[in-house]
């Protein structure tokens, strides 16, 4: 695309796995940072006090881990995941499981993202975020002179390259 995505999917991605005490797979999810994102658990999960031992495992993408992720959740079961066992078919495009889950948290806790949550979100680099704010593909709020990225607006972002993957691939 000529704006940094291409590259910005190439990141190497963790799969993190929380079990309780008995062993037993309370969730599993994918991020950048697994421990920052143990963070946002702990302020968002009601699960959280639950976790007693996390494994990490490190992918050289987004794409891989999110493969393994959805692979994890079908055939592990984790106890709170929910996003993928709504959609147990292979997704439909390389954005789905992304935009699934800024819908699900979203809806549930996150609506606004600094520039690295949204970068960690979409699985670019920060600086991509911020070029792509200031060529106008990405929409912001601002809020005492920071810009904030709401999780709509990175919907609608993975939702246009979405859509002009579709376009091109039927071209």
């Amino acid at each position: 695309m000529g704006d940094g995505m291409n590259e910005g999917l190439a990141i190497k991605t963790n799969l993190y796995r929380h079990f309780d005490a008995d062993g037993k797979l309370l969730y599993v999810g994918i991020s950048l940072s697994a421990i920052s994102r143990l963070g946002q658990h702990q302020d968002h999960s009601h699960w959280f006090g639950s976790i007693a031992r996390v494994e990490i495992v490190s992918f050289p993408s987004r794409a891989d881990a999110i493969a393994a992720e959805r692979e994890a959740i079908k055939n592990e079961k984790p106890l709170h995941n929910i996003v993928h066992r709504r959609v147990e078919a292979a997704p439909n495009s390389k954005y789905e499981a992304a935009r699934a889950e800024l819908v699900h948290q979203t809806v549930r806790f996150k609506p606004l993202y600094n520039r690295r949550e949204a970068a960690d979100a979409i699985g670019v680099a920060s600086s991509a975020i911020s070029s792509l704010i200031q060529k106008g593909k990405i929409g912001f709020v601002e809020i005492n002179d920071r810009k904030f990225i709401t999780g709509w607006q990175l919907i609608d972002f993975i939702e246009s390259c979405d859509a002009m993957a579709k376009a091109k691939k039927s071209a």
